[in-house]
């Protein structure tokens, strides 16, 4: 086999082989899926041989090498009639990232071989799938976020046909908390998938099992490689996923980067419209964002002007952020694909596309139509389109106690994105009477496809509408009648709004979302990777679960009792606050550990697991560690040791321990190891190693803060 024995830059100075080859020849370049290079066989010169290439031991392509290449015969070569020059296939829309060139007739390995891609992304995109395989294992066709997801993946698989960004896939596993592959084509199989009719459909959509999708999908059971040149891309809403952060710790620690699309903050701006628990959550959520992405992207100027606003208001760490917006029409698929069956609308109608909940202000709608109704005006029909949301109950029996406004309402669900685009292209005018609105899709869609849009003027709809729609107060049920009597009765002015918004509205493409997002992703793999938190000092982080947090079962009152439970100390006198359970999550180094309990969380028994942060300064510290080991093992020796080095050794005669362990500044690696071998429990099969509670740094020449943590200490 030839290997490479000489400099690459100047490949055509020597012809030295292995012993016993008479194969000569070099690969000069992969670029732009064209491997280049020149061979030939000095046993049988008479003869152009014939190159293959193989990824890992798959034939990607074969050719003849009968170029002329004089550079070669210049080199002191015996031929010039040498030279190949092969295009490389795609897999998947994917550029290969790295090829092997081989001589075909003896075997032998070209030298330069194997070649990486010249042109290969820097970093690879991991698109994290987790909000949507959960959806759409429970709905049959996505909603807003969910299609943004997917027009937004869709149209950077096409730049990645011109310009061969890497996009790879990924699912947060709950159970071993890590990211695991979705293979490329199974993605490809998704998109295909929610352009058929549900009875078409190859995976198992709207059935309730997200296992069996993910199965379906090929998930793999082993966590996604990663590191330094790769990017964790979250565009859905991972803030139903307790344990999501620690997945995305790990990553980070090996170097890799993580960003984030925000959709709105309705839960934090607008917290009547869901429960107390939800928007707790929520805010945890943002809270834990702006701890460890690298960039923010949101949907829209006013999303990035609220994120800020509460950045600012929570003093947490400002992050780049970048708008991407949304695009505004559907994709040439969704046009063209064959809309299947359903009963159009047979009247002329108006159409309304959302979730039917509170911010949408459905009700607005009711109260206007009737009124009309109640004036004798030949109203058309109004179409919601959307699933039923929570905290309606009054509104759909306001529906019902009026027939359906005797025949003027339809509720339709669970709609393709091509009997969507059906929908736009049919009805009178749409209507967008939304009190919040991150973005406000339908708006765009459908002012894309020439129909005039009633708008809210609230948040970012006017961003969304350009000056192309009509706006109106949400709040004044007179105005918006003004409107849709006027566009329902008065001849030729339906036409004429539709005329002015041709003129004023510039459409968004996906593509150009996509574009933005590919210039943020880049930007953020240029960042210096700054993995280590800062721990503060007297201050106690916890390592236990904060139930309505981490479960999301608990509503209403018990939020606060929860959080006062939470806040009770246990290294010092002073309640803990919420930053500080979030950012134990950053103290914790390797991926040994298992999820959090309420009482704290279990390392597994020796297995890469450290304590990993810095401090502002280089003094000498004690970090204080509350913490248990299971009974089976009592009594045992802990060895702990810092920055590499074996520090100190405690001797442990009870389950419940205090460890204090000496450090010094300004980065504190700690190790725990416990000596002999790992509890066996009954039912259990984890491999329990320390538990930890609580932990707490304190300058060593700060007595008063020592002398108090261990006073509290004892009086437990």
């Amino acid at each position: 086999m030839l290997n490479r024995v000489f400099s690459p830059k100047n490949p055509l100075s020597s012809n030295k082989m292995n012993k016993g080859s008479t194969v000569v020849g070099h690969v000069d370049s992969y670029d732009r899926g064209e491997v280049k290079g020149w061979v030939y066989n000095n046993s049988a010169q008479d003869e152009n041989c014939t190159v293959v290439i193989y990824h890992k031991n798959q034939l990607l392509a074969r050719a003849i090498a009968n170029i002329g290449r004089p550079d070669v015969l210049q080199a002191g070569h015996s031929t010039a009639n040498c030279g190949f020059s092969i295009s490389i296939p795609k897999i998947f829309g994917r550029a290969i990232p790295e090829v092997r060139v081989y001589e075909e007739k003896t075997g032998v390995e070209l030298k330069g071989s194997p070649i990486s891609s010249a042109n290969t992304a820097s970093t690879n995109h991991i698109f994290d799938l987790s909000d949507l395989v959960y959806y759409l294992a429970h709905h049959d066709n996505p909603s807003g976020i969910q299609r943004v997801v997917l027009s937004t993946i869709s149209s950077l698989i096409e730049l990645d046909e011109k310009k061969d960004h890497e996009v790879r896939f990924a699912y947060f596993n709950n159970e071993s908390l890590n990211f695991r592959e979705i293979p490329y084509s199974s993605f490809l199989q998704l998109l295909s998938d929610l352009k058929a009719s549900i009875g078409d459909r190859v995976l198992p959509i709207g059935r309730g099992d997200v296992d069996n999708l993910l199965k379906a999908l090929g998930a793999s059971s082993q966590p996604i490689a990663s590191g330094p040149n790769s990017t964790i891309v979250m565009l859905g809403a991972a803030w139903v996923f307790p344990e999501y952060f620690t997945a995305v710790r790990n990553h980070k620690q090996k170097g890799g980067k993580f960003c984030c699309l925000i959709h709105d903050l309705i839960p934090i701006k607008m917290p009547s419209m869901c429960d107390k628990g939800t928007a707790e959550i929520f805010k945890f959520f943002i809270r834990r964002v702006c701890l460890f992405a690298d960039v923010i992207f949101t949907v829209s100027a006013y999303t990035a002007k609220d994120l800020e606003e509460f950045i600012t208001k929570q003093r947490l760490p400002h992050r780049e952020i970048i708008v991407l917006q949304n695009g505004d029409g559907f994709s040439g698929d969704d046009i063209t694909a064959n809309v299947p069956d359903y009963s159009l609308p047979q009247q002329p109608y108006v159409l309304y596309v959302s979730t039917i909940e509170g911010r949408k202000n459905h009700r607005i709608l009711l109260d206007v139509w009737q009124t009309l109704r109640a004036e004798s005006v030949d109203v058309p029909q109004l179409v919601f389109v959307g699933r039923v949301g929570w905290r309606v109950e009054s509104l759909i029996e306001q529906m019902h106690e009026s027939n359906m406004l005797d025949g003027k309402l339809r509720i339709m669900s669970n709609v393709t994105d091509a009997q969507l685009f059906d929908l736009y292209k049919n009805c009178l005018f749409t209507v967008y009477p939304s009190l919040y609105e991150g973005w406000g899709l339908p708006v765009s869609e459908s002012l894309s496809l020439g129909k005039v849009c009633v708008a809210s003027n609230r948040t970012s709809i006017p961003e969304v509408a350009r000056g192309a729609a009509i706006l109106f107060d949400p709040d004044n049920a007179e105005e918006l009648l003004a409107i849709v009597k006027d566009l329902c009765t008065k001849k030729g002015k339906l036409q004429e709004q539709e005329a002015s918004l041709r003129q004023k509205f510039t459409p968004i493409t996906w593509n150009d979302v996509a574009t933005r997002l590919i210039v943020g992703l880049n930007r953020a793999a240029e960042l210096t990777p700054d993995n280590i938190f800062t721990a503060d000092l007297n201050t106690e982080y916890t390592f236990r679960t904060l139930t309505y947090l981490d479960s999301n079962v608990a509503h209403g009152h018990e939020v606060d009792r929860h959080a006062r439970s939470f806040s009770s100390p246990i290294l010092t006198d002073r309640p803990i606050g919420i930053d500080n359970y979030i950012k134990s999550d950053l103290l914790m180094g390797g991926t040994g550990w298992y999820r959090r309990e309420n009482w704290g969380r279990w390392s597994k028994f020796n297995t890469d697991n450290r304590l990993l942060f810095r401090i502002s300064h280089d003094d000498a510290v004690i970090v204080y560690i509350k913490a248990i080991i299971n009974s089976q093992i009592v009594p045992a020796n802990i060895t702990a040791s810092v920055n590499g080095r074996t520090n100190k050794i405690f001797s442990c005669g009870k389950e419940d321990l205090l460890l204090a362990v000496p450090a010094r500044g300004p980065v504190i690696d700690i190790e725990l190891n416990i000596s002999g071998e790992a509890p066996k429990l009954d039912g259990d099969t984890r491999m329990l190693g320390i538990g930890y509670k609580s932990l707490i740094v304190v300058k060593r020449n700060d007595l008063e803060e020592r002398m108090n943590i261990l006073e509290v200490s004892a009086l437990q």
